[in-house]
């Protein structure tokens, strides 16, 4: 009998589970994500529900295809009680990545750029993503800009985000979670006193 060739998705699946079968060796992050959810009987949908995130961007993360936020990484690190091994991957991961910049961030070099000019660049990028239906890629542009404290958030900012609300609230986003969670998100950072 001669042996099939399944191509490379039988490489990577012979790749997967030779890291999965021999003890001190590091899975990348999307491969162990989807071993840990296997091993627990999850489908994307279960995991999805267990942290807040739809079932495609993890199955995109588990594919190679997306590479998620640390926060991300941490809650499917408590959901699958991976006990850290989520997280060492995606910190390994990480560092192999090349740094991402903006789109147009190479005409001002980044020490002149001033956080607040950052921050905005971030939301007109996650104002892009939601023009192009990825609403992933706009949430991981926009959570460093969430995330600042109340003295760092301007105007601007405010007037922006209300910008992505409004976006939000359409057609195309509604009935989902991810959506209603970033809406509130910037409702909560709108109602802040003096903003």
């Amino acid at each position: 009998m001669l042996p099939i060739d399944m191509g490379d998705r039988g490489r990577q699946h012979r790749e997967h589970l030779r890291c999965a079968l021999i003890p001190g060796t590091s899975m990348r992050f999307g491969a162990l994500l989807r071993d840990l959810r296997e091993r627990r009987g999850w489908s994307l949908r279960d995991l999805g529900e267990q942290i807040c995130f739809n079932r495609d961007y993890i199955g995109k993360i588990e594919q190679g295809e997306k590479f998620p936020d640390r926060r991300f990484a941490e809650l499917a690190d408590s959901a699958l009680d991976a006990r850290g091994s989520l997280i060492e991957a995606w910190h390994r991961d990480a560092d192999e990545r090349p740094p991402t910049r903006l789109a147009g961030s190479s005409r001002f070099p980044r020490p002149s750029r001033s956080l607040d000019d950052e921050a905005l660049a971030r939301v007109y990028q996650a104002t892009a993503y939601l023009q192009l239906d990825d609403l992933d890629a706009s949430v991981s542009a926009l959570r460093p800009v969430l995330d600042l404290p109340k003295d760092r958030q301007i105007s601007w900012i405010k007037k922006r985000l209300g910008r992505i609300e409004d976006m939000l609230r359409g057609e195309r986003y509604r009935g989902s979670s991810m959506a209603r969670d970033l809406r509130q998100e910037i409702r909560d950072i709108a109602s802040w006193p003096g903003f």
